[in-house]
């Protein structure tokens, strides 16, 4: 039974050359139960057939291009600015929804429940799940176990979009800005966990190259000197840890 009652949902999709599985992940938001929604897409100047794929749903798709290519979380600050609903939601274009994503969150968004997210599981590149799974994870002041383990997918996420707009990514990020976005917001907000799977996380075959390992360490060090910098080291020691973790993997 399909749901269109309740808040619009601005669903933003940020691709780009994503036309593999790019079909199989707008789907997935065409087959929700909840169906009071919109596709804010944003196509990161791609050169493939991501474009004709997109505009191929005329209805309840938004299409716009990039003028160049930037990173994703410029990228997605920009798409923001195109979503019309009370609530944003992420697709990233790899990855699926499971059909009762949106109508889980929904039934718990509220003032008082603005940022809500659910679990995950592992899928392979031919869509077949993985054995790693993500569903029992916290609610409430998430700050501490965030630095400790990020158990948030930015695919299983539905915040205020006031909120995230007053909020936004930082932009100096390519790699860490989902948390270091879910680290800022839990600092004065309660974050609503669904426990329960509702996104399939696309895992991708291949080593890390050092040039990414090494934009990774100097991601984590500008978040840890940052945080530092804005909150010292006594509300949250966990970061310390993360510190120490940091350096001690850099060694490696």
């Amino acid at each position: 039974m399909t749901r269109v009652s309740g808040p619009l949902v601005s669903v933003l999709i940020n691709c780009y050359n994503g036309e593999k599985y790019l079909k199989e992940a707008i789907d997935s938001v065409y087959a929700q139960t909840y169906q009071n929604w919109e596709i804010v897409f944003w196509d990161n100047a791609s050169t493939d057939n991501t474009k004709s794929i997109a505009c191929s749903y005329p209805e309840k798709l938004t299409y716009f291009r990039a003028p160049k290519l930037t990173n994703v979380h410029v990228a997605r600050n920009l798409a923001l600015d195109k979503c019309r609903g009370a609530a944003v939601a992420f697709l990233d274009a790899d990855d699926i929804w499971l059909p009762n994503k949106l109508e889980k969150q929904i039934e718990l968004f509220s003032e008082d429940n603005k940022i809500i997210y659910g679990g995950y599981a592992h899928i392979d590149q031919s869509g077949k799940r993985t054995g790693f799974i993500q569903a029992n994870s916290p609610s409430g002041a998430l700050t501490s176990r965030l630095i400790l383990r990020n158990t948030i997918s930015i695919g299983g996420v539905l915040i205020d979009t006031q909120l995230l707009k007053a909020f936004r990514f930082d932009e100096t990020y390519e790699m860490m800005g989902d948390f270091d976005l879910w680290v800022r917001l839990s600092q004065n907000h309660m974050i609503q966990s669904v426990s329960e799977i509702v996104e399939l996380s696309r895992q991708h075959s291949g080593n890390i190259s050092s040039t990414r390992k090494a934009k990774w360490l100097a991601e984590r060090r500008y978040f840890y000197k940052k945080f530092i910098r804005n909150h010292g080291i006594f509300k949250y020691p966990i970061i310390i840890w993360y510190m120490i973790k940091t350096e001690l993997k850099g060694l490696l």
